[in-house]
C-alpha cells in the first residue's frame, strides 16, 4: 500500500518515517509550503508570555528568550518549542479555546502577551483575551499549491497510490 502525504515538507518526512516503520510505502508531494515572512525584532523583555497555536511559528523564529512562558496549542507545538530551546512551556491540549481558558485561569488581567503567528488565524485572540495586552506579529504565511505534479498524477492513474 502506497500513501501519499500532502503536508509541509518537512513535516512529511516524519511521517512517512513513521508509516515506513509500519510497513506502508509512502510518496510525499506537498501541497503547502511555509513562507518565513521578515518582522521587526522582537523585545522579549516587554512580554510577560509568547503564545504558538502553530509549530510552523517556530520554524521562523530567527531570535528568542528561552526564559520566557511559552503556551502553546497542542503537544506537537509544545515539543517543537521545548527543541526550539524554550523552557518554559504549557501545552493547552489541542486547540484554542483551551489555550485562552489557561491564559484567563493563570495569568491575572494586564499581563503582555505576544503572539507570534500566521497569516491566517482561525480566532481573533485579542477579541478572545480582553484585558491583557496582545501584541501579534505574523511570521509565516502558509502557500498552497495548485495541483499535484505531473508524477503524481501518473501514479494516480496507474493506480499506484491507494
Amino acid at each position: 500500500m502506497s500513501i501519499l502525504i500532502t503536508r509541509p515538507y518537512k513535516q512529511s518526512l516524519q511521517l512517512a518515517r513513521c508509516l515506513e516503520d509500519l510497513g506502508f510505502s509512502t510518496e510525499i508531494e506537498p501541497l503547502l509550503e511555509i513562507d518565513p515572512l521578515p518582522h521587526p525584532p522582537i523585545q522579549w523583555l516587554n512580554f510577560d508570555a509568547v503564545i504558538f497555536t502553530s509549530a510552523n511559528a517556530l520554524t521562523c523564529l530567527t531570535s528568542f528568550s528561552p526564559d520566557i512562558d511559552c503556551i502553546c496549542v497542542g503537544n506537537t507545538t509544545a515539543k517543537a518549542a521545548l527543541t526550539k530551546g524554550f523552557k518554559k512551556v504549557y501545552s493547552c491540549d489541542k486547540d484554542v479555546n483551551s489555550l485562552i481558558s489557561y491564559i484567563r485561569n493563570h495569568y491575572p488581567q494586564g499581563k503582555s502577551f505576544l503572539y507570534l503567528s500566521g497569516e491566517t488565524v482561525s480566532i481573533d485572540l485579542n477579541h478572545s483575551l480582553q484585558g491583557s495586552y496582545l501584541y501579534t506579529i505574523v511570521v509565516y504565511r502558509t502557500l498552497m499549491k495548485q495541483s499535484f505534479s505531473p508524477g503524481i498524477i501518473h501514479k494516480f492513474q496507474r493506480f499506484e497510490i491507494d
